[in-house]
């Protein structure tokens, strides 16, 4: 735990992983993929122009990090990706800070906008693999910004700890996708009401298609969250379906 394994820029340095002269020939593609490490700290580089190249449902992740603990991110830019930015899965001990994501759009996708969710978090663990019960996760994101993404510009599944805090998210939602600026999620579990899962402080939340925060707990039992000092504008002017009726905070 204290002496990390660091994938860090050079001082006044950016390296930046720039994909546009690469065709993508398989279903998914990563720019970064990080499965079953710990103790692992990235910062100070871009990964941009990763885009799709046919009309088929080529899926598209800039940088993906499942099953790994500990894990810490800082001043990471990814922008004009043909899917998701940031997506983290199945990991303990997440610290997120400074990290943008824009253009994250999955243009030529079978449902365009679906999948571009700019930056995403879930803590639903695999308990075998890990040891670890569906309360134990802990996710910390700080200062972060999604902008001009397909979908969602904030994500989360699962009944673990998330606290989003500092954040910006706005102009997200296009062609198919949603469009609420932070999307909750959580599991079912066998409690009737889960432990404080949720906590959203000081974000701002503006002009996105669909909502300033979606709850999005269909199915799910009760979970606790605090919401405080947050400013939500300006969100709501994608047509409504009827399955998200009531279904969102600050229109």
């Amino acid at each position: 735990e204290g002496n990390l394994i660091n994938f860090w820029n050079y001082p006044r340095e950016e390296p930046i992983l720039d994909f546009s002269q690469i065709v993508f020939p398989n279903k998914f593609e990563f720019g970064i993929r990080v499965w079953n490490d710990d103790y692992l700290s990235f910062k100070g580089f871009t990964i941009r122009n990763m885009l799709q190249n046919r009309l088929d449902s080529t899926i598209i992740e800039a940088f993906e990090i499942q099953n790994s603990h500990h894990i810490y991110l800082e001043n990471i830019k990814l922008h004009n990706i043909g899917g998701a930015g940031l997506l983290v899965h199945a990991c303990d001990e997440v610290y997120i800070k400074n990290c943008d994501a824009w253009e994250c759009c999955d243009t030529l996708a079978k449902m365009p906008g679906n999948y571009g969710t700019g930056i995403g978090v879930g803590s639903r663990v695999d308990q075998d693999a890990r040891g670890l019960g569906m309360y134990d996760t802990h996710y910390y994101i700080e200062g972060c910004r999604a902008w001009s993404c397909g979908d969602q510009g904030f994500t989360q599944d699962g009944v673990g700890y998330h606290e989003w805090k500092n954040c910006w998210s706005f102009n997200n939602g296009r062609f198919t996708g949603e469009g609420w600026g932070i999307k909750l999620s959580i599991a079912s579990a066998s409690n009737s009401t889960n432990p404080l899962s949720r906590v959203i402080k000081n974000c701002i939340f503006a002009v996105n298609a669909s909502s300033g925060i979606n709850p999005n707990n269909v199915g799910g039992n009760n979970f606790n969250g605090i919401y405080h000092n947050n400013f939500i504008y300006y969100n709501g002017y994608k047509p409504w379906t009827p399955y998200y009726e009531n279904s969102y905070i600050g229109c």
